[in-house]
């Protein structure tokens, strides 16, 4: 007989269960048309009134049930932070960050095409969302975790598609939490970097007064964002050890700030494993505009064009910058990122996918 899994109204996962146990749901208003159910052996979740053999039971087609008849049993309860801990005890909290590189590599040319379209629907997505008001904040958790995912589901060897970007959206409010806590903690650390860049621009503000030249203005403009960046990488470490949080909440069914707690459980133990995959993901993320960076700097210090000329130089570099950045490295960036949430709160025996 087969059986189904359904999203009740409280959001929670239930089944596998019979068609008579949907049918009781249904006698009792707890489902409707649009509930959204999982036939057994499928991946894809669908309205009820969608499945061929469940909408006769919306025109009251079925044969009655016995009054006794159960309600379907919950999937999974919501583990806590601890319950998860405690199960991650016994392993080690660590990880190799040139490992976790080399994996990433493998399984970004592995899934080439499905990693770059992710990441560009990706960002598309959150461009949209930002034209809404707080619609980036409110899209961020659920679209980033399922981007976290499908990186994750590929290394595991699973199925994954470009339109996993939207399973988040299914715990919403957990996938929310979790980005509100993390993206606060980041903010946080960001304070001295953001003092930095404010004193910065104040000095070059008073040597423009003082009539100084373009040269000692870029060499001001440079010291600062060297010190701005000395300045960011604490909050770059404390998103990198939290974010982790964002696949937890999908891939563990815990509650975002459960999440949250067990991401920082596992990582205060391996702080400069994850400083090391900071640098590592930094400098992945920067090589597309390496090239154009240091040109312009080269062009500007020796006066050679002007500063129109030098903006459009500039765009262009940035623009194909982003084009190599959406293709090769942001995907690479996360799935080394994912390599190492594997190592961390995967299956022991999780290996990337490279086939």
């Amino acid at each position: 007989m087969s059986q189904y899994k359904l999203i009740g109204q409280d959001s929670k996962e239930y089944g596998p269960v019979t068609v008579e146990d949907v049918a009781q749901w249904i006698a009792d208003g707890r489902a409707n048309g649009e509930t959204e159910v999982q036939p057994e052996g499928e991946e894809d979740w669908r309205p009820l009134r969608e499945v061929p053999e469940l909408e006769d039971l919306l025109s009251g087609k079925a044969p009655k049930l016995a009054a006794h008849a159960e309600l379907p049993p919950t999937l999974d309860a919501q583990p806590t932070a601890t319950e998860v801990l405690e199960e991650l005890a016994d392993r080690p909290h660590t990880f190799n960050v040139g490992e976790c590189m080399s994996q990433g590599r493998k399984a970004y040319k592995a899934n080439i095409g499905l990693f770059s379209l992710s990441t560009l629907s990706l960002m598309g997505l959150n461009m949209v969302a930002a034209l809404v008001p707080l619609g980036g904040l409110l899209a961020g958790g659920p679209l980033f975790g399922s981007y976290n995912m499908i990186m994750v589901k590929r290394l595991r060897g699973e199925p994954a598609r470009v339109g996993n970007l939207f399973d988040g959206f299914k715990k919403f409010m957990e996938m929310f939490i979790a980005y509100l806590v993390v993206m606060v903690a980041t903010m946080l650390a960001m304070i001295p970097a953001f003092g930095v860049m404010g004193i910065g621009a104040f000095v070059m503000m008073m040597m423009a007064d003082d009539g100084a030249s373009q040269s000692q203005l870029i060499t001001t403009g440079v010291i600062t964002c060297g010190l701005s960046v000395l300045c960011i990488l604490p909050c770059y470490l404390v998103w990198t050890m939290l974010s982790f949080a964002l696949p937890l909440v999908l891939d563990k069914n815990l509650p975002g700030m459960e999440a949250v707690k067990t991401a920082w459980g596992i990582t205060k133990h391996c702080k400069a494993k994850c400083f090391g995959l900071v640098v590592s993901i930094g400098i992945i993320n920067i090589l597309p505009y390496l090239p154009c960076a240091v040109g312009m700097g080269v062009l500007a210090v020796t006066d050679s064009m002007t500063i129109p000329a030098l903006l459009v130089v500039g765009l262009g570099g940035i623009l194909l910058g982003i084009l190599v950045a959406i293709v090769v490295c942001v995907p690479v960036a996360f799935t080394t990122h994912a390599v190492a949430y594997e190592k961390l709160f995967g299956p022991r025996t999780t290996e990337a996918t490279t086939e």
